[in-house]
C-alpha cells in the first residue's frame, strides 16, 4: 500500500478497502471500533465497522458504506 501522497490499496487490489482500528473509540460511545476507505467499481467509499456480540456470544462485525465526506457543514 502506498502512504498518503497519492495512490492507496485499491492501486493494488481493485474493488477493496482498508480499515483501521479507531483510536478515538471510547467504552460506551457510539463510534465505530473500525474506520477506512474503499473503492468499489471506481467508487470511493469511507467505511465503518462495529464489533458485536450475537446471542449465543458469537462475535460479529457490521460494515456501512457512505460516500467520501467532503468537508463544510452537515
Amino acid at each position: 500500500t502506498k502512504g498518503k501522497g497519492g495512490g492507496g490499496m485499491s492501486d493494488k487490489y481493485p474493488n477493496s478497502g482498508i480499515l483501521f482500528r479507531n483510536d478515538k473509540k471510547q467504552p460506551g460511545d457510539n463510534l465505530p471500533d473500525y474506520r477506512g476507505t474503499a473503492e468499489v467499481n471506481g467508487v470511493a467509499l469511507e467505511m465503518a465497522a462495529w464489533i458485536k456480540t450475537g446471542k449465543e456470544g458469537k462475535k460479529f462485525m457490521t460494515i456501512s458504506f457512505k460516500p467520501p465526506f467532503k468537508g463544510g457543514s452537515r
